[in-house]
């Protein structure tokens, strides 16, 4: 049997206004402390239109006054349209489980896109100096991979 190739788009790409948020606030009392990003993703599948988004939040924050400070909420929205999805993504009571390869490709170009879109939004604020790090996706992937619950603990 031969393997399908599998083809796939980046169909959408945008900011995710109502969960983005920057702390002028804390910006303004900020003084170049150590900044720390955490990133936290989402995935949803639309069966219908056979697409995936991928949203993906990188939350910057700093340690003033021993109490950490959020800076600033960035979320991005990627869509991607594939061209089969046997075999790469599963959904069964309400979780989907999602190829590694597949994963890493799309995070890959999500992670990319919301750094270009973090600097563009950050510009001539005191965040510009602090561009979204790069990530190693092999470490990022395995760390998703482990939070999640294994097939057979999942039914």
């Amino acid at each position: 049997m031969e393997e399908q190739e599998l083809e796939i788009r980046l169909t959408g790409l945008r900011q995710v206004k109502e969960q983005t948020r920057l702390y002028r606030w804390e910006l303004m009392k900020f003084q170049g402390e150590k900044v720390d990003v955490a990133l936290s993703t989402d995935l949803e599948q639309d069966n219908a239109a056979h697409t995936v988004s991928v949203r993906i939040t990188a939350r910057y924050t700093a340690l003033r006054g021993q109490i950490r400070r959020r800076l600033l909420d960035y979320t991005a929205e990627a869509t991607f349209a594939l061209s089969r999805i046997d075999g790469l993504i599963d959904v069964a009571d309400d979780e989907m489980l999602v190829s590694v390869d597949l994963l890493r490709l799309m995070l890959g170009i999500s992670v990319g896109s919301l750094r270009g879109m973090i600097a563009a939004f950050t510009e001539g604020t005191a965040l510009e100096p602090y561009p979204l790090p790069l990530y190693d996706l092999h470490a990022l992937v395995t760390n998703i991979v482990k939070a999640g619950k294994p097939v057979s603990d999942a039914r």
